[in-house]
């Protein structure tokens, strides 16, 4: 685990501050699908709840990718491209961070420029930004946290200042976690580079026992000496209606922040499985494990993603990811 220095903790917090004080025009949260029967061509962030007209299909519309569906009407935001670098994005927040939605706004960006190439995943953590409060009015009584976000924070020390985040769980400049302002430029130069495996996720899902079956393909493309590599496979949530404090919103304390992304639970452990038995693995090499979890009945099952990466046991870096919807809209 890479430590901050004091001189560099107390840089950093410095320039959190100052870039807390920049005007900011609040953001105004609605569907922005022009498809969509609710679009609201006002709003800036999309708030996760665009309704679309049943009779149109859903499917990739991306006409370069592998998995292109020429009848597809509505985007799904599941293209898959053939040998393609894929980045996991972490965002580690809590709903009592005043800065914190400038970061989930930085990951939609994300998400807009390079689709389904970005897995995004929020992790909640921190006893003073994240831990639940007991209000009389009910506000901030949620508690996001999960035993797996909370391992990783253990680890990668992302809840010494919030916000800030994981880019494929790579240090850069020896830095780890990085600000969300560097998340952008961290992302694209890992797409440019060649993926060494492929991962693509699909989910069965049992809406009477909500028990829920991902297979998990792998399929090696470049020889993987740096053994052992395991595989995670976790569960979010998206579009979950809670609190949020926004230093930009007027008043600050929101009801009904709509939270992306969720760290909700895992089929695995934090650190996943071994792949192989811990041995390399050479190019050719494919797997189909599967795993199962029962949903907790508070998670709306339509709203859920099954997230997926390989990583590198020594450094912990994700060398590819994916995710794919619980239910199909």
């Amino acid at each position: 685990m890479i430590k901050f220095s004091k001189i560099s903790f107390v840089l950093l917090m410095m320039a959190m501050a100052f870039a807390s004080c920049d005007k900011v025009s609040p953001p105004n949260y609605g569907c922005m699908n022009p498809l969509a029967l609710n679009f609201d061509p006002d709003a800036t962030i999309d708030d996760g709840h665009c309704e679309f007209d049943p009779s149109l299909l859903r499917g990739c519309t991306d006409t370069v990718a592998s998995n292109y569906d020429p009848m597809a009407v509505i985007d799904d935001c599941h293209c898959r491209y053939d040998n393609s670098r894929t980045v996991l994005v972490e965002d580690y927040t809590g709903f009592r961070c005043p800065n914190c939605p400038r970061a989930a706004e930085a990951l939609k960006e994300l998400e807009c420029l390079y689709g389904a190439r970005i897995i995004p995943l929020a992790v909640h953590v921190s006893q003073t930004f994240a831990s639940p409060e007991n209000n009389p009015d009910g506000s901030f009584s949620t508690d996001f946290r999960t035993s797996i976000g909370n391992t990783y924070d253990t680890e990668f020390g992302n809840s010494a200042f919030l916000p800030n985040g994981l880019v494929n769980r790579k240090s850069f400049d020896g830095a780890l976690p990085q600000l969300h302002s560097n998340w952008a430029g961290l992302a694209a130069g890992i797409l440019a580079q060649p993926a060494e495996a492929l991962v693509h996720v699909s989910v069965a899902f049992d809406e009477g026992t909500r028990n829920a079956t991902a297979t998990v393909d792998i399929s090696v493309l470049q020889n993987l000496n740096d053994a052992p590599y395991r595989l995670v496979v976790l569960l979010s949530e998206d579009s979950i209606s809670d609190w949020q404090i926004d230093n930009a919103a007027t008043p600050p304390r929101i009801d009904g922040y709509i939270h992306m992304h969720v760290l909700r639970d895992g089929f695995t452990g934090a650190w996943g499985e071994l792949l192989n038995g811990g041995a390399s693995m050479a190019a050719g090499y494919t797997a189909s494990p599967t795993f199962n979890l029962t949903l907790n009945q508070e998670f709306k099952a339509q709203h859920c993603n099954v997230v997926a990466f390989i990583f590198r046991d020594d450094t912990k870096e994700v060398i590819q990811a994916d995710y794919h919807p619980v239910t199909e809209h």
